[in-house]
This record gives C-alpha cells, sequence and structure tokens, in this order.
C-alpha cells in the first residue's frame, strides 16, 4: 500500500516584480518531506528571489507560500523570517567575524535553555567534523570550512526547510566537488527537507531529488534530473543541461530529414519548419555500411580526461556540417581509424522553432 503524504511546502501564484522588471510570473512549486529540489537557471532568471520570498527577506506581492498547514507569506500574510522555521546557507556564508566557531553555531539557538546551546553547537561542530577548532575565530578558516560552519550553523536549530543560495560557487572546482558530496550526505542523514539555488547544471544534476529550471521568471520544467535531461521539453530545457548540435529542418510525411537519416515529428504540422537537437554523445562510432551510418571528416579533438569532445563535418544538403560528439578517451584510436558514426537512442531532440 502506498502512503500519499502533502507537501511540506506548496507554493500557489507567486508573481513578483522590481519596478517595473517582472521577476517572476505565477510561479507554482511544491517540496515533499526530505526531499531536496534545486532551482536551476541562468542569472537573472529569478530563482534567487524566490529562495528570498520562500525565506522571508522579500515580502509576497502575489500569490501564497505555505509551509505545513500554515500559510507563512501572501499579500494579506507575512510570518516574520526568524518565526517561519527555515534555515539559510548563503552565498558568503555570512559568519560573524568575531565570534568562534562554536558561538557562530550556538547563535541561532536562542530558543533552547542557555546550558542547552553550546552542547547543540558542539554537536554539530562534530558533524560537520570541525569539533577541534571549536573556539577558533572564521577567518582563521579555509573557505571550504566556512561553508561547513555556515551548514552546521543553519541546520543547528533544526529547520523545518533548508534555503542554500549558491553555497559552493566561492570554491574551487575540486573543494566544491567534495563539499557538494559532503553536504548532500549531511542533509540526507539529517532528513531535512531543501532548496538549493544554482545555475550550475552539473550541480543541479548532482545534488537534486528533482529539479525545478527557470528562465525570465517562468520555471520551464520540473523532473528528476533523468526525466529532464532525458525528456526536455522545450529547446531551453535541453540545451541547459548540456551542449547541443542543432540542425534545421522541415516537416514531411511526418518526419524529418537529417544526416543520420530520417526522425519522427508526426507531432508537427506537415511541411512546417523544425530543429533538430542532437548531445553530442548520441552521435556514436558505427560499422561501416549500418543502417544510418555515415562517413564523417575528423577537424579537432579536445581530450578532457576520461572523455574526448571531437569535431566532425558530416556532408548534407549539398553542404559540410560542422558537429560535436562526445565519446570516452580510450576510444580515440578507433574513432581515427574508422571515421563512421550513427545516431543513437538517446538525446536526439526534434521541437518547433522558438
Amino acid at each position: 500500500m502506498v502512503i500519499e503524504t502533502s507537501p511540506l511546502l506548496r507554493i500557489n501564484g507567486l508573481a513578483h516584480r522590481f519596478g517595473h522588471q517582472q521577476v517572476l510570473r505565477q510561479v507554482d512549486l511544491q517540496l515533499g518531506a526530505g526531499e531536496m529540489l534545486c532551482l536551476a537557471g541562468p542569472s537573472g532568471c529569478g530563482k534567487s528571489t524566490l529562495l528570498r520570498l520562500i525565506a522571508g527577506l522579500e515580502t509576497v506581492q502575489q500569490g501564497s507560500i505555505c509551509l505545513g498547514d500554515h500559510t507563512i507569506a501572501s499579500a494579506e500574510c507575512q510570518v516574520p523570517p526568524e518565526k517561519r522555521g527555515i534555515g539559510m546557507v548563503f552565498q558568503d556564508f555570512a559568519l560573524f567575524p568575531h565570534l568562534s566557531l562554536l558561538d557562530n553555531v550556538s547563535f541561532g539557538l536562542s530558543h533552547l535553555p542557555k546550558a542547552e546551546r553550546p552542547v547543540r553547537a558542539a554537536q554539530m561542530l562534530e558533524r560537520v567534523g570541525l569539533a577541534a577548532r571549536a573556539r577558533d575565530l572564521p577567518q582563521v578558516l579555509s573557505g571550504g570550512q566556512q561553508q561547513r560552519i555556515a551548514l552546521a550553523r543553519a541546520l543547528a536549530p533544526q529547520p523545518r526547510l533548508l534555503l542554500l543560495d549558491e553555497p559552493f560557487s566561492n570554491l574551487d572546482v575540486r573543494l566544491r566537488h567534495r563539499l557538494r558530496a559532503d553536504t548532500l550526505h549531511l542533509l540526507k542523514a539529517s532528513g531535512i527537507s531543501s532548496i538549493m539555488v544554482t545555475h550550475d547544471p552539473e550541480e543541479a544534476m548532482f545534488m537534486a531529488d528533482r529539479i525545478a529550471l527557470m528562465n525570465a521568471g517562468d520555471i520551464v520544467q520540473v523532473g528528476t534530473p533523468a526525466e529532464i535531461y532525458q525528456q526536455p521539453i522545450t529547446p531551453f530545457a535541453a540545451e541547459f543541461f548540456g551542449d547541443i548540435n542543432r540542425l534545421p529542418a522541415q516537416v514531411s510525411n511526418a518526419q524529418v530529414a537529417t544526416p543520420f537519416g530520417p526522425l519522427a515529428a508526426a507531432f508537427l504540422p506537415e511541411a512546417a519548419s523544425a530543429q533538430v537537437l542532437i548531445r553530442p554523445e548520441a552521435i556514436q562510432l558505427a560499422e561501416p555500411h549500418s543502417p544510418g551510418a555515415v562517413a564523417l571528416v575528423v577537424d579537432e579533438v579536445h581530450m578532457l580526461g576520461a572523455t574526448s569532445v571531437v569535431d566532425i563535418q558530416l556532408g548534407w544538403q549539398g553542404e559540410n556540417r560542422r558537429l560535436q560528439m562526445q565519446l570516452p578517451s580510450h576510444q580515440l584510436p578507433v574513432l581515427m581509424a574508422r571515421p563512421w558514426v550513427q545516431l543513437g537512442e538517446q538525446g536526439v531532440f526534434v521541437f518547433a522553432p522558438e
């Protein structure tokens, strides 16, 4: 028997503007208990504004935000940020430079008896691996250690919901990869629902149970990382999560022509213009003269470690088309010896023109 539970957070009809600029447009969104949701999208799409509205750092102009059974924000109701039971980790960590790590983590524990505050703070420092540094000041820590303290401080009051505003963007690449794994493990172990803002598609795919992809104030698509990557519903969604080869096309007999053969397009009107989007990894090595295989010319090869990006040329409709493919680097010798390719079953999309 499947037991359905009500969502922890419900956002209905949320719209917001700054002056004449419409920042959010009728946003509807839900968050389940224990779920990690990533708000992803390009800079200026409205994701940080949405996070600040949930936190209470901006006043709701239209729509409502409910946490559990209670409305925490609407045009008629504004629960103060400190009364919402929501924790937040900021991009710059926002630690108090004059307070020790223990006192930083203790800062939000005023609801506890005084004697319990350092005990809870010490427990959180232990969980993030910094118990031995309890008396240090934040400025003597590395960026990664400061991020851990910011997370410990946000989790110490045991909030119902944790918000993270691009928490890894100020860290170098190697440290960012390690800390996001550590953070995800800690959040899952705590069972706390969380929403994280990021403009990094790889980070969203790694961290999220579900992703809400935003663009120009709208939510374009919501789904699991696999759903959004494998089944994008717009060209923007397809291109945000990976490189894309674009080919213009026209519908004929419910199909569109490509250098690799026809693709189904029955959902578009006859003779309509279309665009074919092909992920680089969808172009795969093939045996000569196998179904759909075409010969190619290799222009450039860029090794990225385990994978390599290959610029290729294909003759099509009387001209050379320059495309990009991606393949495991160990296949490079095979590529140079056998330059035939075909399309795989995944990573190929047909859309109407934007």
